[in-house]
Parts: C-alpha cells; sequence; structure tokens
C-alpha cells in the first residue's frame, strides 16, 4: 500500500508516472537495504528501545515527503524523503509475531494468535489498496498516502508503551564463530 499510496501522490501532483515510481522504488529500497539493521537493533535492545526514534524518523520523514510532493520539490529530493521513511519503516509481522511468542510461549492459544495475525494480515492486503486508491483518488491526495497502511500507526503509537517484561531488555545473542564462507558450505 505504501508504494500504491507514494505513486498516487506524486503522479496527481506531478504528472509523471515514471517519477512516481522512483520514489516509491527509493521507499522499497530504503527499507529493503535498512530492515537487517534495524531487526538486529531489535534483538540486541528490544523492541521499546528501537521503535520510539524509529516512530519519529518515519513521521518526520513522511511529512517531508508529502511537504516535498506539494512543494514540487526535485526528484532527488523526493527520492531521498521516500527512502529514509522505507528505511524507518518496522518489521510489523515479525516484531508482532515476537510479542505473541514473547506473551503466549508454551500455551496453546499461540498458533490461534498466529492465526488471527494472519487473517488481520491478509484482511488489510486486499481491503487496503482499495481504500488508498478511494482515500487518493476522490477525497484527497494526501490522505491516500497517510492513511495507508491503517493498522500501523496505531501500532508505532501502541508498541513502545506496551512491550512485554521478558521483551523489554535484550538477551544476549550466541554467534557462530566466524569461518570463511567456503567452510559453511557442504
Amino acid at each position: 500500500m505504501t508504494g500504491l499510496g507514494t505513486v498516487l501522490l506524486v503522479a496527481s501532483l506531478r504528472g509523471r508516472y515514471g517519477l512516481a515510481g522512483e520514489v516509491a522504488a527509493a521507499g522499497s529500497a530504503g527499507y529493503a537495504l535498512v530492515s537487517p539493521l534495524v531487526a538486529q537493533l531489535a534483538d540486541r535492545f528490544g523492541q521499546g528501545r528501537v521503535l520510539p526514534p524509529l516512530m519519529l524518523l518515519y513521521g518526520v520523514s513522511t511529512v517531508g515527503l508529502i511537504a516535498c510532493a506539494h512543494l514540487r520539490a526535485p526528484g532527488w529530493a523526493l527520492m531521498g524523503r521516500s527512502g529514509l521513511a522505507g528505511a524507518a519503516t518496522p518489521q510489523l509481522g515479525s516484531m508482532v509475531r515476537a510479542r505473541w511468542s514473547a506473551l503466549l510461549g508454551g500455551s496453546p492459544l499461540l498458533q490461534a494468535a498466529f492465526s488471527l495475525e494472519s487473517v488481520a494480515d491478509e484482511v488489510l492486503f486486499v481491503a487496503g489498496p482499495v481504500l488508498v486508491t478511494l482515500l487518493a483518488t476522490e477525497i484527497s491526495r494526501r490522505r491516500g498516502w497517510r492513511w495507508r497502511r491503517p493498522r500501523a500507526w496505531p501500532a508505532r503509537c501502541y508498541w513502545p508503551c506496551s512491550v512485554p517484561p521478558n521483551l523489554r531488555r535484550a538477551r544476549p545473542v550466541r554467534r557462530a564463530a566466524r569461518r570463511p564462507l567456503r567452510a559453511r558450505q557442504p
């Protein structure tokens, strides 16, 4: 939904789908490049310490992207803001599953919680793009982009305050001894 909202916003303001695609791709590239680092930081320091600065960076960069689009900033400025917004997007699925696992560890309810999460994801995956398109084309260009992830904003605001006790502090992660890549292959 993020890519679709970005394309609709930039294309409606600039009339150039090529630029809109490049801006959306910059967001995807930012997410892909920085996600492993964010996951590593969340494992090391805990979600409660990683999510608040991530939320702040995401909010500032998305507002900056919308402002740059409306002010007709150059393409590189749009791509930079989009890449920064993509880099600040947390991996919601894996973080939610970590919380469910921490809360319901050995319980038979864990599978039910995972199922509920999967159903919610699929409903949003199907309904979200339709909602984004309707908001962006019929109501307001900004609203389609701003509301592209209905579950992301409440989760980003609530998560740092609701960290389960066993996820508050990170446990040291044991790492395998560093060996050359050839030694790991069979």
